[in-house]
């Protein structure tokens, strides 16, 4: 397995203000392979990817980064390739927001 709870962070290019306020365990520290997936997608879509633990459970009250920032929007072959790097990277959810960021209602 790539990650632990132990090497879960909220990733560099979120805002200091927002990281202080989410949860780093539902995060994976992006190392290795997984690093550098992370970088080419995210170049080649032009979005930021910030990569979660799949299936873990979250705190209903928590404050979570898809509510604070918009998603990108992504076309179906965009979005396969999300899902090809997950299949890479098992135990993991890869999720796009849009560069730059956008504060959600905004």
């Amino acid at each position: 397995m790539l990650f632990t709870d132990a090497t879960s962070s909220v990733p560099s290019w979120v805002p200091i203000e927002t990281a202080n306020v989410l949860d780093p365990r539902e995060f994976v520290t992006c190392g290795g392979s997984l690093a550098l997936d992370v970088e080419v997608l995210a170049k080649k879509l032009g979005v930021f990817i910030a990569v979660y633990h799949a299936m873990r459970p979250v705190a209903s009250n928590a404050t979570h980064l898809c509510q604070t920032y918009r998603v990108a929007l992504l076309r179906p072959d965009e979005v396969k390739l999300l899902h090809l790097a997950e299949q890479r990277n098992p135990g993991t959810v890869f999720v796009a927001y849009a560069r730059p960021l956008h504060r959600v209602g905004k």
